[in-house]
């Protein structure tokens, strides 16, 4: 298992610090181990679907769009322990401060192709812009990472440059006077950093964005919290979509559960999936489970996340409690 987190935290270090060479090769590492995994979740199935389903491209096509999320959902799982929201998380932050890292670093403009430096931002915005549950199959519509001998050869991008261009224009035209609106001002820097504000695409770009205007030392240093700020917010919206997911579920199953009417077998089963046991467990594994729980759903970690998501914890630990009770009673625990 790779613990990502440390390694972009290591980069954030150095970001913070103005190290951008050396940071942005941190940010790259992250990356590329995720677009590695999405190289192999894609060669697996692609392997399975030509051995199954070579007779049929519809039937492929469906398997493929099927299983691309859960299989991502395992990998993403067994190799960082991280979900799909969190993945997303990742990618999408590690790819904009390479960005940074870009735009603040005269040798790494210099030394990155314009062709990948654009694919990046590309990237950045198609995650914006996607960020619902099947955003992995939505991404490997777009950019293929081409696996050679189980290695990372290549990400290709699935359009050709002036198709680029254009989904570019158009994402920046739907992130314009939001919160990440940003990120256009970032476009137009880097392009006139290359000199290429008399290209077409410039001009074009800019009719939507508007106009670039230099940026300061002072505005680099609002960018930077403003991106932090930014990843914080994200952070915490992501582990309000992880608890509300967990809540609709709950309260589907909550629907067809009654505890006065419920028999002894469908209490046992319904409790135990409240506390997430499986299999023979000891008293002491079980009691761990419930303390685990319990302090998932701790004031201290949902007082700065609304209202709504408090009453919503305080539910669910008072169903923890009740499932808890109900299962060290009838086991003697």
């Amino acid at each position: 298992m790779e613990n990502i987190l440390k390694l972009r935290e290591s980069a954030d270090f150095l970001y913070k610090y103005s190290h951008y060479n050396e940071a942005y090769y941190v940010y790259n590492q992250v990356n590329y181990r995720i677009w590695f995994a999405l190289g192999f979740i894609l060669t697996e199935i692609n392997k399975f679907s030509s051995t199954f389903f070579s007779a049929s491209f519809k039937t492929s096509l469906d398997f493929k769009n099927e299983f691309s999320v859960k299989s991502a959902e395992s990998v993403f799982r067994k190799w960082f322990d991280l979900d799909l929201d969190q993945v997303w998380n990742e990618l999408l932050f590690t790819t904009y401060y390479e960005i940074q890292c870009i735009n603040n670093s005269d040798l790494l403009t210099t030394q990155i192709p314009q062709q990948k430096v654009i694919e990046k931002f590309l990237i950045v915005y198609f995650l914006i812009n996607n960020a619902q549950e099947k955003w992995v199959n939505n991404l490997l519509k777009i950019f293929t990472p081409v696996m050679k001998e189980y290695k990372l050869e290549k990400l290709r991008v699935n359009l050709a440059e002036r198709d680029v261009q254009k989904s570019l224009i158009e994402q920046a035209g739907i992130i314009k006077k939001t919160d990440w609106e940003q990120l256009n001002v970032d476009l137009l820097e880097y392009l006139n950093r290359i000199k290429e504000i008399h290209s077409k695409f410039y001009t074009d770009f800019s009719a939507i964005t508007g106009f670039y205007k230099k940026r300061t030392e002072k505005k680099a240093g609002n960018t930077e919290e403003w991106a932090k700020q930014n990843y914080e917010k994200y952070e915490r919206y992501e582990r309000y979509e992880k608890y509300e997911k967990y809540e609709r579920y709950d309260n589907q199953q909550k629907k067809g559960f009654n505890s006065k009417t419920a028999t002894e077998f469908e209490k046992e089963n319904y409790y135990g999936k409240i506390l997430g046991l499986q299999g023979k467990l000891t008293r002491l594994q079980i009691r761990k489970k419930f303390l685990e729980l319990v302090s998932k759903y701790h004031p201290d970690k949902v007082n700065d996340l609304g209202e709504e998501f408090i009453v919503m914890a305080e539910e669910k630990t008072r169903q923890i409690i009740e499932a808890y009770d109900w299962i060290k009673n009838k086991y003697g625990i």
